[in-house]
């Protein structure tokens, strides 16, 4: 399984890991544009989120395992629904969050995580 995660084109460095709430997907964001969506019980059930214009540093779960938040390094935060098996874009949500060309920059070291409350809001 390790290989699944690790395994990106070009060698990029992986950003994060988000396991959904039943822990039957994962979510994978690298320095890649493409977000890889896996299920845990078939593998090989490989999804890729493509929206971003540059590096994905992180990905939350919405608390429902329908919706996934992702958020770039092109200052993007993309929200994706995840339930059928064509995932559709939703919602962009831009200027919030810092664009960075230079991952070396100040700007890069700032958290720029996503997160769900709890209820779902």
């Amino acid at each position: 399984m390790s290989g699944i995660i690790t395994a990106n084109p070009g060698g990029d460095s992986i950003r994060s890991v988000a396991v959904d709430l039943h822990s039957k997907r994962i979510a994978v964001t690298s320095d890649d544009k493409a977000v890889k969506v896996i299920d845990l019980k078939d593998t090989k059930g490989i999804v890729l989120l493509e929206g971003h214009s540059r590096g994905v540093r992180r990905a939350a779960w919405h608390p429902s395992g329908i919706l996934l938040a992702t958020c770039g390094c092109d200052g993007k935060i993309i929200i994706w629904d995840v339930l059928g098996t064509e995932p559709k874009l939703e919602k962009i949500l831009e200027g919030i969050i810092p664009t960075v060309i230079n991952t070396e920059a100040p700007e890069y070291c700032h958290d720029c995580s996503v997160s769900w409350h709890p209820s779902g809001q």
